[in-house]
């Protein structure tokens, strides 16, 4: 069972959407200090839920869901959240991405179907998480084939992409570099300083 988080400084609301998630979803509610965005996002962070929904007007704070939605944006760009609000037009000119705005009627209205509420979310744990099963088992592969034979300078030059996109997926953590990669940053260094120093006894020669 995945696991959501939940920002919302509203107890009745907090239980309403508790109350609706519970079948679907394991909720993990996260209680709100005034003013103090910085140690509400390590708390996120440090849980590590699958996705985070954020009430996007938080009444009586000193910041409101667009705080929290920007600093995940920057940290975790693509990191499944939705920002949930009755105000449309309000959260679009707040919110870095868009997609991520999510009516409330669309959970609780008359009529609505929970079922799919509950897809989207699912939807988006999904994506997430095969994107980065993706990027981790094609880096597993040529770090496995570096191991056997040596790999191109294309294959080489993939692994550090793969890996750079993994590091901006999420800048909270530090992802240790592959071995294949520091040994391949060493060679390279190597093969630097020996060119530059071919380089300076060619000078030194013709300067004699």
């Amino acid at each position: 069972m995945y696991t959501l988080g939940y920002i919302d400084e509203d107890l009745i609301q907090k239980e309403k959407f508790d109350r609706a998630m519970r079948p679907f979803f394991k909720v993990i509610v996260f209680d709100i200090e005034k003013g103090n965005s910085a140690k509400l996002l390590k708390e996120i962070y440090d849980t590590e839920v699958d996705l985070l929904v954020i009430d996007f007007k938080l009444a009586g704070k000193l910041f409101d869901g667009d705080v929290i939605e920007n600093s995940l944006f920057k940290e975790k760009p693509q990191f499944p959240h939705i920002v949930f609000t009755s105000d449309l037009e309000k959260a679009k000119e707040k919110i870095n991405d868009w997609g991520s705005i999510v009516l409330k009627g669309d959970l609780y209205g008359v009529g609505v179907d929970v079922d799919n509420f509950v897809e989207r979310l699912l939807r988006n744990i999904k994506r997430y998480k095969d994107n980065i099963k993706e990027i981790e088992d094609e880096m597993e592969l040529l770090i496995e084939k570096s191991g056997d034979s040596s790999l191109s300078t294309d294959e080489k030059n993939r692994i550090f992409q793969l890996y750079e996109s993994l590091q901006s997926m999420d800048k909270t953590k530090k992802i240790n570099t592959p071995k294949v990669l520091l040994d391949y940053e060493r060679k390279e260094n190597e093969a630097k300083l020996i060119k530059e120093a071919e380089d300076l006894i060619v000078s030194l020669k013709n300067v004699a």
